[in-house]
Order: C-alpha cells, then structure tokens, then sequence
C-alpha cells in the first residue's frame, strides 16, 4: 500500500514544432508515434523509484475519520518497468474492513518542468500527486474537495532495506489534521509477477457516455512534424478496469515501436473527466474530457521548451464506436496547427451495431449520447447492440 494512493474516506514564430515535441492524440487522450522525434532514454531521476521494482507485502491501520478507532488494512503489490522504462508501474490491492481497494500509481520524470511525475488511478478515480524527495524521503502532497468540503493530505514514504514504512496525514474542512494512514511494506521478491490485469463489462454510471470508445481498435493516419507529414498506424485495446470506474486504453504503434497507456475517470467536482496520457518517450499530460453529441474533446494546456501551449483533440463518435481523431495546438501567439489525425476501425471480429427505431439506444443517439441502461452499455461495450432493447 502506497500512501499516495490511499484515501479511506467512504513560441515559435516560423509556426514550426520543434523537434523534441511529440503530438498527443490517438484517442481522446491524443497520443501519437515518434518516429520524427529524439528519442530519449529514460531519466536518470527515475532510478530512485526503482526500488518500488518487485513483489510486496504490507499491512498497518487507517482512521477513516477524526475520532474514529483505528482498523486495520493489509495489502498485496507488485512493481515493474513499463514504457521503454521511463516509469515504474506499481499495482496494489488493499483489503479493508468497508471494503477493497485498488490502484496503480506511475511514477516518472518530467524533462519539461524538472520534476516528479507522480499520478493514480483506481478505485478512487485518477489523480496526480506532487512529490518531491527531500532529505532521502519521498514527501507527497495532494489536495481536493470531497462532497464539496476542501481536504488535503501529505504522505511521508521511508525506503527501508525490507521495503518501505509511511504515514499520510490528512486535513479537511475546519477540522485539525490527524493521522489517516500508517503501515510497512515488506519486499518479498525482487522480480515482477507477470501483469494480470482484468477488465469488468460495465461502467459505472458517469462513464456510460464513453462507452462507444470500448473495444479493440485499429487505426491510421498521419503525424504533421516540421512541415513534413508521417504515417503512422497503431492497434489499440479499451477497457473498463477497476470496478468500472476508469477507462483504460493501451496503444502499440508504428514506426517507432511506440507504446502507451491512457486513463480517464470521472471528476465530481469539475463533472467532467480527468485525462490521464504516458509514453514510451516519457510523455506526460493531465487534462480534461468531456462528451458534447456525438464527440469527446480534451483540452489540456502545458509549456513546450518553455513556451505556453494548448492542446484540443476531437473523438469523432457514431453508434459503430470511434471513428477518427484529430489533434491541434495553439503554441504560443501562433495559429492553429493540425498536429495528427486519423481513423478507426474495430478490430476483425467485432460486430458493428445499428439500433432499432424508436429503442432508448436509438433515442439516447439522436439526442447527441449514449444510452446509459446497463444492459445497453454492456452491449456497447462489446461492440454488439442490446437485443432486450433492440430485438
């Protein structure tokens, strides 16, 4: 269990890109290829993380709230490198006595802005934490709402030659701080187990309007770097994980051997979808997502060489799942540029679906959504059509 993870409560004036820059948008969470672009190693600042690299066991206690008794969690983990190694991947299951918890932390560097890219998704949703190391201790702050009542947390993280011990304290509303979580990690192999990621059938309700993005995907398009356009295809694979609260998408492409690895969940605060993107050039961006009709676009804002840019990427949707993507930026005062597009088709085998006249399926369509039935959004999900409703 990871401290971090755990919250128990129930220009350029010529208009060139340059050509470190990697355009970001297959899918929703505009990723591309990068074939044109340097390609880096990974960053010598992720080493220190790789001591999160193996299997490991854990227990402690949490308060889920000021003055309530302490119970106790123990936990399953296991951590490898991912993404040409430019993050270490942590997957942990937590049992509780309200239940059990699951997430996957990614840690990384970013070359941009010189710091830790520290980010969570699971049975909480998605998240990025700050995190620094300061004085061999990996301190981690992060701050929300939660019903509407502001809350924050730090966690304290000890390397040990076992494996790790940390405390997280947490403060919320106008309530002093107190101590929500506490526990020591033991390593008990230093290699990975192989990944078994599983997948659910259904969303939970707030995703339902993405599922038309559900499925095995293959795609082509193009890359416009420097003046020169690339094509690129790629073969993707969506799926819901961890209880239906996340969307999770995994890309391979070529050329370049490019992979990686996105992640959307539902924001209660912003009621909009946090966008999560990784690379295997070590990429990183966190924005926000919404479904207007029959699209989805993110938008996301960050700096390229130190010069302010902003990121629009569109998921052409119809009743047969995703149809094409498009990106474009705005760097600095300069125009707009169309950095990638392409199209999708399902993968061979995958039905395509049409809806009967008058269903909800139908209806949901014509009003620009997606029918939020489960039975339908199961459907969807397969790339079949509810036969209850549509029969």
């Amino acid at each position: 269990m990871r401290a971090n993870d755990v919250r128990l409560r129930a220009p350029n004036p010529s208009q060139e890109i340059p050509s470190s820059f990697i355009p970001r948008a297959l899918t929703a969470l505009a990723l591309t290829l990068p074939a044109l672009a340097q390609s880096f190693e990974p960053a010598p600042e992720v080493a220190k993380f790789h001591h999160f690299i193996g299997q490991f066991e854990g227990g402690g206690k949490f308060v889920p709230a000021p003055g309530m008794d302490p119970a106790d969690w123990t936990s399953t983990a296991n951590g490898q490198l991912v993404l040409g190694g430019h993050y270490v991947q942590l997957d942990e299951k937590v049992a509780t006595p309200i239940g059990p918890l699951e997430f996957r932390t990614l840690y990384g560097w970013d070359r941009e802005r010189s710091e830790v890219i520290c980010v969570s998704v699971g049975s909480m949703g998605a998240s990025k934490q700050d995190v620094t190391w300061i004085d061999g201790k990996l301190v981690s702050t992060y701050s929300s709402r939660e019903e509407g009542v502001p809350f924050a947390e730090r966690a304290i993280t000890e390397v040990t030659a076992e494996g790790y011990q940390f405390s997280m304290e947490r403060l919320s509303g106008l309530d002093g701080s107190f101590k929500h979580v506490w526990g020591r990690v033991k390593r008990t192999s230093t290699e990975p187990a192989p990944a078994r990621e599983s997948s659910v059938d259904t969303p939970a309700d707030t995703l339902a309007p993405l599922a038309p993005m559900v499925g095995n995907w293959n795609l082509k398009g193009s890359v416009a770097m420097m003046g020169m356009e690339m094509d690129i295809t790629a073969t993707e694979a969506v799926e819901w994980r961890y209880g239906g609260l996340v969307l999770s998408g995994s890309i391979l492409g070529q050329p370049g051997d490019y992979q990686g690895q996105w992640y959307m969940a539902w924001d209660p605060n912003t009621e909009s979808f946090t966008n999560i993107v990784l690379s295997s050039m070590g990429e990183f961006s966190i924005g926000t997502a919404r479904r207007e009709g029959d699209q989805i676009i993110t938008t996301s804002e960050r700096t390229m060489e130190g010069v302010p840019m902003v990121e629009r990427s569109i998921v052409q949707l119809s009743k047969a799942g995703v149809v094409s993507v498009s990106t474009d930026l705005m760097i600095g005062g300069g125009d707009t540029l169309r950095a990638f597009e392409a199209t999708y088709e399902r993968a061979p085998g995958a039905k395509q679906v049409s809806f009967k006249a008058g269903s909800c399926c139908d209806k949901a369509e014509k009003a620009g959504g997606a029918c939020a039935h489960p039975c339908c959004v199961k459907a969807a999900a397969e790339g079949k059509v509810c036969e209850r409703c549509n029969g």
